[in-house]
Formats: structure tokens, sequence, C-alpha cells
């Protein structure tokens, strides 16, 4: 470019800008064919991860090339065609193409964990008679995202490990809420256990963003706005299990306390998990919609006295 630039800065110079567009198009075209739709599962070796976090640098590094070519070349070119120079097509292709590779990130790990997590609703959890360790199978999902994440964290820049680690968080916490819900009745030792393996799921959840392959080397520091969202996510889980834990006489208070905007649906499932009788539905119904009154008569009291 700079050739050129010495000898002509005209329509020389535009029809070269030109082809650096039709090219550039052209290979943000290739790297996506390289991607898998991230709507179907997908099977993830090392190899394949590899690849796919260079597909997304290699995106993210021709995106800031555009940016930089569009100034460069707008700077030095003729006036009659300075208006004509935009890039941006070019850019989106690119921020199309990290997108996706992102997103096939995430799906690649969820596909392990969400074969990982169907260990968890074959398990006999309406006969679990004692609380011990961690169940095995706590120590699978460990193992899949201490295998996965480092490498992750230690290829792609800062600001894609950050949005890798909030996306997967985003897919995780429905699909272990799914996976429970699926568990069939669940006694009250069964979601003393449970809870004691979502303790250990959120703990290896809230280290994702700072582990590393990197030897010899501290882990990366974790964002104070990602544990934070961690948390709140993974609390989610454990409200539906003490609920569960809690007992006859306190269940719909229980759960109108900590889920006091869920549906009634909710309500009906959780009665199934805990294994109260159908027959005795319509009595924890009644209650349930009385303590559902109250507790919204009261926070509607209090927001009239914050006023």
């Amino acid at each position: 470019m700079k050739r050129c630039t010495d000898l002509t800065c005209n329509k020389a110079f535009f029809q070269m800008y030109q082809l650096f567009k039709k090219y550039l198009r052209a290979y943000a075209q290739i790297l996506g064919k390289h991607l898998p739709s991230p709507d179907v599962r997908i099977e993830m070796n090392e190899k394949k991860e590899r690849k796919y976090c260079l597909i997304v640098n290699t995106g993210e590094y021709c995106n800031t090339l555009c940016k930089q070519l569009a100034s460069t070349v707008k700077s030095t070119i003729d006036q009659e065609f300075k208006d004509e120079i935009d890039m941006k097509p070019e850019q989106q292709e690119f921020s199309g193409v990290v997108a996706k590779g992102l997103k096939v990130l995430v799906k690649g790990l969820a596909t392990k964990v969400s074969d990982t997590l169907g260990i968890m609703t074959k398990m006999p959890w309406s006969s679990w008679d004692t609380v011990g360790d961690q169940s095995p199978f706590v120590d699978q999902l460990s193992h899949q995202i201490s295998q996965t994440v480092p490498l992750y964290n230690d290829w792609l820049s800062a600001i894609h490990s950050r949005f890798f680690c909030d996306s997967f968080l985003s897919d995780f916490v429905p699909m272990l809420l799914d996976n429970i819900y699926k568990c069939g009745q669940i006694s009250e030792i069964g979601a003393e256990q449970l809870l004691l393996d979502i303790a250990a799921m959120k703990t290896m959840i809230l280290k994702m963003p700072g582990l590393t392959n990197s030897r010899g080397g501290a882990g990366k520091e974790v964002p104070a706005r990602y544990a934070k969202y961690a948390a709140k996510e993974m609390a989610k889980t454990e409200k539906i299990l003490k609920v569960i834990l809690s007992s006859p006489q306190a269940f719909c208070i229980t759960f109108v306390q900590l889920l006091p905007l869920a549906k009634e649906s909710l309500f009906l499932r959780l009665l199934n998990l805990k294994g109260i009788p159908r027959s005795e539905h319509p009595h924890y119904l009644q209650s349930y919609r009385k303590e559902k009154a109250e507790d919204e008569k009261y926070r509607k009291a209090q927001k009239q006295q914050k006023k």
C-alpha cells in the first residue's frame, strides 16, 4: 500500500482499497465456514478447541485491521474518494465470525456438561439416606471445566474470555435446573446432598475466569462483577432445593419467601419433587395462594412506605 501511495493517491489507490474489501470479506466467509453451527450438539476435543480459539482471535485481529485500514486509506486518498471509504461491513463480517466462534466454544462445553448432568437424573434421590462427599458426577464436571476453561482463558483475549464465562454460566444454570426437575422425587436427605453438590459446582463456576494453564503462574483475578453474577445465578438452584428441604408444614411459606416471583406451575412441579401425594395438592395450592396474596400485600405496603 505504501508503494502505491508513493505513486498515486487517486483512482488506482481506490481500486486497490476495493480489492482489500473484496478479499477481506471472502476471508471472513472462509473463517466462518470452518465453524460448526452452534445450534446443535458439538463434540469437542483439544484440537478443535484450539482451532476455534484461533478463528476467534483471527476474527478479532481482522476486525481491528479493517478499522485501521479504513482510517489509513481515508487519511491518505485524494479528497474526491474520501467519502466512499467505509469498511464497517467488513468489520461486521469479522465480528460475526468472533460471535459465532464464541458460541461454538460455549456450546462445546455445554454439550460435555449436559451429558454429565444427565447422570444426576439417574441417581436414587428419593431413597437417599446419608450425606457424604460430593457426588461422582460433580468430580466429572470439575474435570471437564478444568480441562477446557484454562485453555480458553489463556488463548482468548480478556474480553472474549469473560464473554465465554458469562455465556456458559447463562446456559449452565437453566441446564442444571432442568436436570434437577428430571430427578423425580427427592427426599430431604437427597436435597441436602444436592445442596452440597451445588455448593461444589458453585465454587468451580466462581473460579472459571481465573483458571489458567500457565506453569508456575498465579491464577487470573476473577472480576467482582462476574463473581456477583455467578453467585446470583447459582442461588436459583439453591433456593429450589431449600424449598424441597423444608418440612411439609413450612413448604408453602418457604416457597413464597424464597421464590416470590415464581409461577404456580413451578410450585406444582416442586410439590411433585417433594413427593407430596397428588390428592393433597389442592390443599397445598389453597395454602400457597393465601400465602402468596399476603406476601404481595406486604410488598405493596413496603413500596408505598418507601415513597
